[in-house]
């Protein structure tokens, strides 16, 4: 390595280390309300000009009504964060100079384990002095969190639960 050389990564092999700073927001709202009402009625049909009657009533005539409503609405919200740094490896380097980058960090802690999986592309202009990059600039980024242990089976719902919530049980 010479006095005034670059030490940006640019081969394969290469390492550069990712600055996580991921924030996402998202809400949905709906609602639907329908309403139809419709009926029908049928006169009683005569013989000679006069009704067929039994008892002093129309035994003929009919009349039919149909209600129908729909009432529903549904909310969601969602909000994430993930800060943090992942140092990768360039696994590519692309016809236009442009850098496949791979990665993952792994932690194990007392009763359980996180995982960071990270890849994307990155263009070298984008890389700064200090070998970093954020991930806000990284092309087509996956990041992938994930966690092991009885606190991330603490947040996942029992096998009754899924059964209940699943397309198996329409009611």
């Amino acid at each position: 390595m010479s006095l005034f050389s670059d030490v940006s990564a640019k081969r394969i092999g290469d390492v550069i280390t990712v600055i996580l700073q991921e924030n996402t927001a998202a809400k949905k709202s709906s609602s639907t309300k329908t309403k139809k009402d419709s009926s029908v009625g049928l006169s009683a049909p005569s013989i000679l000009g006069a009704p067929v009657t039994a008892k002093g009533q129309d035994i003929l005539a009919a009349q039919l009504a149909a209600k129908r409503q729909f009432d529903g609405s549904g909310d969601s919200a969602q909000s994430n964060s993930l800060n943090g740094r992942i140092t990768v490896t360039v696994s590519d380097v692309l016809s236009n100079g442009y850098l496949m980058v791979l990665g993952e960090k792994r932690l194990t802690l007392n009763q359980g384990g996180e995982s960071i999986r990270f890849s994307g592309i990155v263009r070298p202009a984008d890389i700064h002095s200090d070998n970093t990059v954020n991930s806000s600039n990284v092309a087509n980024a996956q990041i992938i969190y994930s966690g092991t242990g009885s606190i991330a089976e603490a947040n996942t719902d029992g096998w009754l639960t899924r059964m209940f919530s699943s397309a198996w049980w329409p009611f």
